[in-house]
């Protein structure tokens, strides 16, 4: 990026985008329900501000939870008692369920603050689109690329959200671009904004720490170049040409920044080794256990009470790699980083290793190299691939307009040059998506998007020449196509697909790519809708996410919940004919234990069914020992009667669809 004064009618156009953004994402708050980490995360963020226990949550960073929960500071919230067995371990489900659904505060409040704080990052990443785009390619791909990410639903969607991917994405460009232009000139304020930008990124979420490997790339990019390090610190500027001193000044301007972010990382801690404190409380612990990550002893645990060996097994089977082991290791042993930010990085990596998770009609453990470019393909709207493709030929054809070489040639090695942290972002970032088994959702894609829209903002380079009306036109249509696109998902920006797609997405993608356990809000509406027409069928729910449909007086029967928030209730839910209301990632039963071809389930299911006693007052007669075995029996019947539901509903198309996420079956 080159530093230009932007005139004030830019700053005014570039502020009404900005503006029209974060507008548009905040104002969805109303319709799109809690989404399955907003509770923990902003729950997370609230205990940190009031209490400074960094257990809660610790795996999905500090910055964004932090920021987000700094408007309910002045709130007269109820927070959940810290005797109790969530606080102790911590249960990041329960504390969150608790404090937004359970402790008399208005959960909708606690949403719709923190989102709108969050939208902020995404005003942060769109400015720095611009910034890219204007200042490799010209003010017109600025606008085109800053136009296209303000309508774009994948900006929408997680910009929207209490969440931490929007914070990674911003916080990752931003650091890459302040080390980029530190690199070439090295000024205090430059040093500042370096040092900022990488502490932030680091603490924003714990795959921040892949800004490593990126800026030792880049490194090694800018010493290649032989282009002269500029050094002003004072009245006097130096310029540096000798290669050695200048990949002596430029790896010391990385060891510098390094201190400087371990110095944010330490501050966001309070200066504390633990977690908890001070003084460090005893009974707290970590969920899992150091031993647990570190060593891999966890055995495979059922994750719903009486389902047994029926569900996919969790944990973590294996110590992790040596190296990685190791380090975190002798960084604890020796204090080198706060604890729990310690701990957040074994757990991630430990949970990456093996995560259920559905991709074109199967489920799977270890994911699947196609999840990404797939889910990229089709999550991401036609005119910003069109604009992408016609931006990338308009680079190959012209170059970039701003780059001073006569000739194609060298304005193509210039340009390649200049956007190297853009080049590197991608390759890297999208290699360790694709490598990864984590295959529960499309966000985490998020931090490649600023690099697509600045190259689609090429396609500007197209609008000259004596054709230039013409690609105009086609620009000007394209441009439109994705503001219908974007209007048509609204507010559920969450659950976009490809129009060819359409909204059968949940046959290819559930979890955060389309069902994140946003239509709470929507099947109310709906319920409503039904009962002001005489419709008194009864409603079955089985809802995933985090959200509570107790809270909100949804009037419905819960069955095969993957959380039941209902209270105590009777099992197996007594099924029988009227209107079901299936979330997508229950209806493909990945987090019930019974994912996959129903076949291998039904001896199982037969022989549950008969165990289970005929005669209703026979359990009150039961030892407490025959209790539990009847307890246990009665709630795997439930799950695997509703499986064989969903099995025989598998080829039929729902009789609506609520919320973008919510299957309606009559």
């Amino acid at each position: 990026m080159r530093s230009r004064q932007p005139a004030l009618t830019t700053v005014l156009a570039i502020g009404g985008i900005l503006l029209a953004y974060w507008v548009m994402a905040v104002t969805v708050s109303p319709q799109v329900g809690a989404t399955f980490d907003e509770p923990g995360h902003v729950t997370s963020g609230y205990s940190y501000w009031k209490f400074g226990d960094f257990r809660v949550n610790a795996e999905n960073g500090m910055l964004g939870p932090r920021v987000a929960a700094l408007p309910l500071l002045v709130q007269p919230l109820t927070f959940p008692p810290q005797d109790g067995p969530a606080w102790r371990q911590p249960n990041t489900r329960s504390l969150g369920g608790t404090f937004f659904y359970e402790s008399g505060n208005d959960y909708d409040l606690l949403l719709r603050r923190p989102r709108a704080m969050t939208a902020l990052f995404g005003v942060g990443l769109i400015a720095l689109i611009w910034a890219w785009a204007r200042g490799l390619l010209g003010a017109g791909a600025g606008w085109l690329a800053a136009g296209l990410a303000a309508m774009s639903p994948t900006l929408l969607a997680h910009g929207g959200l209490a969440t931490s991917d929007i914070v990674l994405s911003c916080c990752l460009l931003a650091a890459l671009s302040a080390f980029w232009r530190l690199w070439h000139q090295i000024t205090w304020l430059r040093f500042a904004l370096a040092s900022l930008a990488t502490g932030a990124a680091l603490l924003a979420k714990v795959s921040g720490v892949l800004l490593v490997p990126m800026l030792a790339v880049l490194l090694l990019i800018r010493c290649v170049r032989p282009t002269p390090l500029r050094i002003r610190l004072g009245a006097r500027s130096h310029r540096i040409t000798s290669r050695t001193s200048r990949a002596a000044l430029l790896a010391g301007t990385l060891g510098a920044v390094g201190l400087f972010a371990a110095v944010m990382i330490w501050t966001a801690y309070e200066f504390r080794f633990e977690p908890n404190g001070p003084p460090a409380q005893p009974g707290l612990t970590f969920d899992p256990t150091w031993e647990t990550l570190l060593q891999g002893d966890l055995a495979a645990q059922p994750t719903k009470a009486g389902t047994g060996a029926l569900l996919i097994e969790s944990g973590f089977k294996s110590a992790p790699p040596p190296i990685l082991g190791y380090a975190v290791s002798w960084c604890r042993d020796h204090r080198v980083l706060p604890e729990a930010y310690l701990w957040s990085v074994a757990f991630t990596f430990q949970a990456s290793r093996t995560r259920p998770s559905f991709f074109w009609g199967k489920a799977s453990t270890t994911g699947s190299v196609w999840f990404f470019p797939a889910a990229f393909l089709l999550k991401t709207t036609p005119p910003e691939l069109l604009l992408l493709a016609l931006g990338l030929a308009g680079v190959a054809v012209f170059g970039a307009l701003r780059t001073p070489a006569p000739r194609p040639s060298n304005r193509h090695r210039a340009l390649l040059y200049r956007s190297a942290p853009l080049l590197v972002l991608f390759v890297l970032y999208g290699l360790v998506a694709i490598n990864t088994p984590l295959n529960i959702g499309h966000r985490h894609l998020l931090p490649i998007y600023p690099v697509v829209f600045v190259f689609a903002g090429a396609a500007a380079l197209w609008v000259r020449g004596a054709r230039r009306l013409i690609a105009a036109a086609i620009l000007v249509a394209l441009c439109g196509w994705q503001i219908v696109e974007s209007a048509r998902v609204r507010p559920f920006y969450l659950s976009y697909f490809t129009p060819s797609i359409g909204d059968a997405g949940w046959r290819r993608f559930v979890d955060s790519s389309y069902d994140w356990g946003q239509g709470l809000p929507a099947l109310k509406q709906w319920i409503e809708a039904k009962r002001a027409t005489g419709d008194a069928a009864p409603v079955f729910l089985s809802y995933f996410g985090s959200d509570s449909p107790r809270a909100r007086n949804l009037p419905v029967i819960r069955v095969a919940d993957w959380r039941d928030d209902s209270g105590p209730r009777n099992y197996p839910a007594p099924l029988r004919g009227g209107w079901y209301a299936i979330s997508a990632t229950n209806f493909q039963r990945i987090y019930l234990g019974i994912p996959g071809p129903w076949p291998q389930y039904e001896a199982r299911y037969r022989e549950i069914a008969a165990a289970l006693p005929n005669d209703p007052t026979k359990a009150a007669r039961l030892t407490e020992a025959e209790r539990a075995e009847w307890l246990h029996n009665a709630m795997l019947f439930e799950i695997l009667q509703f499986g064989r539901l969903c099995h025989a509903l598998r080829e039929r198309e729902p009789d609506a669809i609520v919320g973008s996420s919510i299957l309606i079956f009559q």
